[in-house]
């Protein structure tokens, strides 16, 4: 699991709480989503993040030329060189912050 990866790497700061997927839709309705954000996001945590996809592949090597990383070894070296992605507000289609 992702979240426990990034906090093995960066200490307990975050907190994961499985919920369900109906419950997740119906807050994402409530923060006024456009439907096919929401319907993309479903798609992404019930059938592309369901662990089909958790191991490495050659298909890095043979897009980009170089061999794939675990996702625990890219979270320590982003930790190591402290680069981060700016934290981006979010709106929803009505101007509502998210």
């Amino acid at each position: 699991m992702l979240v426990a990866e990034i906090a093995r790497t960066t200490g307990p700061a975050g907190r994961f709480t499985r919920i369900p997927m109906a419950d997740y839709v119906t807050a994402l309705e409530e923060a006024q989503l456009p439907h096919d954000v929401i319907g993309l996001l479903r798609c992404l945590f019930t059938e592309m993040l369901d662990g089909r996809n958790a191991s490495v592949r050659d298909g890095v090597l043979r897009t980009l030329g170089r061999r794939p990383r675990e996702f625990g070894d890219q979270a320590r070296a982003t930790v190591v060189t402290d680069v981060r992605t700016p934290a981006v507000e979010q709106r929803n289609g009505n101007g509502r912050k998210l």
